[in-house]
This record gives structure tokens, sequence and C-alpha cells, in this order.
């Protein structure tokens, strides 16, 4: 978000600035952004624009009003049909930038279709099992282990979201969750589904195209730290029929 400071005509001080009041979104939500131009206004508009990070799903509104003091607000939804994931909103006034600000939008779990998964890594002659899962369209292709955090490998043919049942055997105090799409990566807000003593249950959404995931924690078994390599085991996807007793054991802890 940028925020600047600009002198009114009486010389007092007005802070330009964009917010929203809500930095993520599930769809039917209503998305209000404000700000104000950092300068009075009388009977002036300006421009609103959205713009996912992909370069996708743009929404332009044209001749938002102003008020006398430069304020202004404006509501919107977005659609099922617009991408999931990041975007950014912002003002232009005059052809000039005001600000922007970030926001992340997902779809509600009731529109969705899951899957289970189970993956497995093996590290000194031990098996560590991750499990969860993925709307349709999203699936891990890998997994590793480090002292750098839990690594996935993704193919994700539409943006969806992931559900990790993470044991904190392997990670713990879960910190940050990046996501790999093409060109970029970005830091995504994730949100702790459930917590015991085993394990962390954590949710994020995956954009289309992602390729790779790095999630981190502030504790890593320490015998990670031996090796630097990535060691990739196998990916299991389990279907909604047919599954085993211990994804259904998993499935429960995820809809607790």
């Amino acid at each position: 978000m940028l925020i600047a400071m600009a002198q009114s005509d009486d010389g007092f001080a007005i802070t330009k600035f964009v917010k929203t009041d809500k930095s993520e979104y599930v769809y039917g939500e209503l998305i209000t952004v404000f700000g104000n131009v950092g300068t009075p206004a009388n009977n002036e508009t300006l421009k609103i624009f959205l713009s996912h990070v992909s370069g996708e799903s743009n929404h332009v509104a044209e001749k938002v009003p102003i008020s006398e003091n430069g304020s202004f607000s404006y509501s919107f939804f977005l659609s099922r049909g617009d991408r999931e994931g990041a975007y950014s909103i912002g003002a232009e006034y005059n052809q000039a930038l005001v600000g922007d600000t970030r926001v992340f939008y997902s779809l509600s779990d009731s529109a969705r279709t899951f899957h289970f998964i189970n993956m497995h890594y093996a590290f000194n002659g031990t098996d560590y099992a991750i499990q969860g899962r993925t709307s349709e369209g999203i699936d891990p292709t890998g997994l590793s282990i480090s002292e750098y955090g839990v690594g996935l490998g993704m193919k994700a043919d539409r943006d969806g979201v992931f559900e990790l049942a993470l044991p904190k055997t392997v990670i713990d105090g879960i910190t940050l969750v990046e996501i790999s799409v093409e060109d970029y990566t970005i830091s995504y807000p994730f949100h702790i589904v459930s917590s015991n003593e085993t394990n962390t249950v954590i949710k994020f959404i995956v954009p289309r195209e992602t390729g790779s995931i790095n999630i981190s924690g502030s504790h890593m078994v320490p015998e990670f730290g031996l090796s630097r390599s990535v060691l990739i085991i196998a990916t299991g996807i389990v279907g909604v029929i047919g599954v085993s007793m211990a994804i259904n054991h998993v499935s429960r802890k995820l809809n607790n």
C-alpha cells in the first residue's frame, strides 16, 4: 500500500492513500476500496483499477466520485468466473497513481470438488507422510523436505485451494507459504485450520499454473539439515471413492 502526504490550500496535511476494508475475500463478499487523493477536489472523479497478478481478470471503474475533502469509496463484487489469487487494486487521479494495495480472492469450498492426497518422503530409513486434500485440478507432483522447509512440485490446471496436514515431527511453527507461478513468486496468506500435538493443518489458495510451493517454519527436524538435496519419492492421489482408512482419518481431521 502506498501512502503519501500532501498539503491542502489551507495548509493542513492530507494523507494520500488507497486501502480496502479487508485483505482477503471469498466469492459473494463485497469488496470496498477507499482512500484520499491527497488534495481537495470539487465535483471531480478518479479511476479505480483491479488487476490479477497474472495480468488476467482486469476490471476498471471510471468516474468514481471524489468528495470535497478528497476522499472516495467504491464497492464491487468479483464473479465466479474471475481468477482466484492475488489482485492489485489501485486508483488514478489526474492521470497519476494515488496508490495501490493487494488483496486475495477465492471461491467458497461449497463450490469445489475435493480429492485426497497421500505423499511420502523417506530419509535415513524413516518414512514421513504428509496428507491432505486439494480442489479439482490441483495436483502435487513431488515432495521434498530440507532444513529450508517443505517443498511441493505442483501441476495446477485451474485456480483452487490446498489443505495439508503437516506433521510436527517434520515442521512446526509455520511462518510462510511461498507460491511460484511461472516467472514470479508471491508470499500467500495461509490459515491454520486446526493444530494438535501431532499435526498442523493449513489451508491456502493455489493459482492456476503454480509450479512449486515452499512452506517454511520456525522449527524443522534437525536431521534434515544433514542433506541439502531434494528427494522426491512419490505422490499418491487418492480419489474420493475408495479412500483408504488412513486418508479417511485425515479427512475427518481436516473437516473438524
